[in-house]
């Protein structure tokens, strides 16, 4: 892969040129998408390469924008980003541009690099297409990077997660989110990250039974649906927010000791 290409998808007929795509909503896709407060969510199956980053490109009415470069993730993960934490540059369009054809219908990529204009803001009320252009590495690799899912706008979070520890295991509990029919759990060493899922719920509650004696855990849960795909793939929601327990060691030397009260 190499900087040079961009793919862009239109939310107004779930297409993107050569293969379909599923946008997140409610109900069924829109031709227009509400992104105030929203998130881009990249769920890549694999990624080979530890230096990817990419331009997240929106269009609302007739203009183009490009994001700061986002890096995403080695191997499978989750790539979680808020759009109003994003810096944008407008995609210049003109005359003998590569960005000239960017509205085509039939527009999957283009070899040429895309020019940019003035900075500015998306009316996020108004997405009507979104895209991507690999901005890192700058030379063609053997690198590849495979995605399941992208999900844009308001998308939906589970809260109030807990975690809470006991001799032989973690339980987790949250409060559920909406269309969630199912939910990933994931669990790390490190507070924020990066996770690894850890298995799947279809109820508001977990147990960790691997957990290790001594060893302080970080836990996000994320809903899930089932976009209309085929091969059939989950789609992940915002992560919900992170708990963390310990299930404490024996004490060193106990052997025979019990508790009164």
């Amino acid at each position: 892969m190499g900087s040079r290409f961009y793919t862009r998808f239109d939310t107004s007929n779930n297409t993107e040129a050569a293969a379909s795509t599923t946008q997140y909503t409610q109900t069924a896709p829109s031709a227009i998408t509400d992104c105030t407060n929203g998130t881009v969510i990249i769920d890549n199956q694999a990624c080979s390469a530890s230096d990817i980053t990419v331009g997240l490109l929106l269009r609302d009415g007739d203009n183009w924008w490009k994001s700061n470069p986002l890096s995403i993730q080695n191997g499978p993960a989750v790539n979680e980003f808020a759009l109003n934490t994003m810096t944008w540059v407008q995609v210049d369009k003109s005359a003998g541009t590569p960005g000239e054809d960017m509205d085509q219908v039939d527009n999957k990529g283009e070899m040429g690099p895309l020019t940019y204009g003035a900075a500015g803001t998306p009316v996020f009320t108004a997405i009507q297409g979104m895209g991507f252009v690999f901005e890192t590495p700058t030379v063609n690799t053997s690198d590849q990077m495979q995605i399941d899912n992208i999900l844009l706008g308001q998308i939906p979070q589970a809260t109030g997660l807990t975690a809470t520890a006991s001799d032989s295991k973690i339980a987790l509990s949250w409060t559920a989110c909406a269309d969630a029919t199912a939910y990933n759990v994931y669990r790390s060493t490190t507070a924020s990250g990066p996770y690894t899922k850890l298995g799947s719920s279809t109820t508001t509650t977990y147990d960790d039974t691997t957990a290790a004696k001594g060893t302080t855990y970080f836990y996000v849960v994320r809903g899930t649906i089932a976009p209309a795909l085929t091969p059939a793939k989950t789609a992940p929601f915002r992560a919900s927010n992170e708990a963390s327990a310990t299930i404490p060691k024996p004490l060193s030397g106990a052997k025979n000791w019990s508790i009164f009260k």
